[in-house]
């Protein structure tokens, strides 16, 4: 492994590119997937950096200098479309490809700028704004759109840090119900005639979108969606990958890396002392199912068109809003704060409690975690 300027063969780089690209297509259950994540790690800590390869300087309408343009794909292309790539690999690809003054551009013409928006890498994407890039880049043979890669991933702090730098938020909407039309249609997360089926395959599948409600998914799609993302809770209790943090920047990590990677068994333990909380309050429960069956009277009521009141058609929304605000007070009465902030406070406390605790390197880089443990003793 080479350093950034030293001299190194042109074969010793295609080598070690072409294990990221493999380190970034391998999935969970494949041989090289451990091995390729260790690697990753490995060529971080060797300080090994992207040089591109063949770069020309483009030049803008008004005659000035443009940006450098290097042509071919790379492991970060390569991770974007894989559905099972964590948005943690993607974060440790870029420190390899450090270069964000380069315009990466692969065969569909998507770019490092779009990876980095596509998996919400906030940072990242403020320094390309920074080197000029346009927020409103469409990738060739595609389409995407950042701010529409973004909408589509759950990106909201990059999403609107684009729209900041003047991204059209009407044709990313566009593009947005158009990949979800096309899903619903065809029964794929995105459709690309100018892919070939492998690729297609390695697309990831998202729960679709409303068209007419683009931006958000439903409540029970958006559930069952995080069904589908727990962990197994035997590995979630695992008594053996509890460990004492080394130090407190990686206490900090190791938060991080927890609540993303055990977001849905968090989600679900809070959801278990809320409903433990309503059944032991019967009046908080009598308030709720009130609360409840309002919404679903009105709801009946608007579906027959009788939702009228001073010969004005009311707006479902805004009856929904005046039920809110009139149950406000009769949950007041019955302890409902109260209530809120026990839950919220006894979930906090556990969550971090575990967060904290668990050592989460243990189960996604084994060999990361010893590396890391002998790294520290020679410090």
């Amino acid at each position: 492994m080479h350093r950034p300027g030293s001299t190194s063969s042109t074969s010793s780089r295609e080598e070690v590119d072409y294990a990221l690209d493999k380190a970034a297509l391998s999935r969970p259950g494949d041989p090289y997937y451990w091995m390729g994540r260790t690697f990753v790690s490995f060529a971080i800590l060797c300080e090994y950096r992207d040089v591109p390869k063949t770069t020309t300087t483009t030049t803008t309408t008004t005659g000035q200098r443009g940006r450098l343009v290097a042509s071919g794909t790379t492991a970060l292309h390569h991770a974007s479309r894989n559905p099972q790539c964590s948005r943690r690999m993607v974060r440790n690809l870029f420190c390899i490809y450090q270069r964000l003054d380069v315009h990466y551009v692969d065969m569909y013409g998507s770019t490092h700028f779009h990876v980095a928006c596509q998996y919400g890498l906030h940072d990242i994407v403020k320094v390309f704004l920074a080197f000029g890039r346009d927020p409103n880049q469409v990738a060739r043979l595609t389409d995407d759109l950042p701010l529409s890669l973004a909408w589509w991933n759950d990106r909201i702090k990059t999403g609107r840090l684009l729209q900041l730098h003047g991204a059209d938020s009407n044709l990313a909407a566009l593009r947005t119900k158009e990949v979800a039309k096309a899903q619903q249609e065809q029964g794929t997360a995105l459709v690309y005639q100018e892919m070939t089926a492998q690729e297609k395959s390695e697309i990831p599948r998202f729960p679709p979108l409303p068209l007419d409600h683009a931006g958000y998914v439903k409540a029970q799609e958006w559930f069952q969606h995080k069904r589908t993302q727990i962990r197994p809770w035997t590995l979630f209790v695992n008594t053996n990958n509890f460990r004492l943090p080394l130090s407190i920047p990686r206490m900090y990590s190791r938060v991080l890396k927890n609540i993303e990677y055990f977001q849905s068994n968090y989600f679900f333990i809070f959801i278990g002392l809320f409903v433990y909380c309503l059944i032991t309050s019967p009046l908080l429960l009598l308030a709720l199912a009130l609360l409840l069956g309002s919404c679903y009277k009105v709801s009946q009521i608007h579906a027959r068109g009788e939702l009228i009141l001073l010969n004005r058609k009311l707006k479902l929304a805004r009856v929904y809003a005046a039920i809110v605000i009139v149950s406000l007070p009769i949950f007041y009465l019955v302890g409902a704060s109260a209530a809120l902030f026990w839950v919220l406070g006894v979930s906090c406390f556990l969550i971090t409690l575990h967060a904290a605790s668990y050592n989460i390197d243990s189960v996604l880089c084994p060999g990361e975690d010893e590396l890391n443990l002998v790294m520290h003793e020679q410090v």
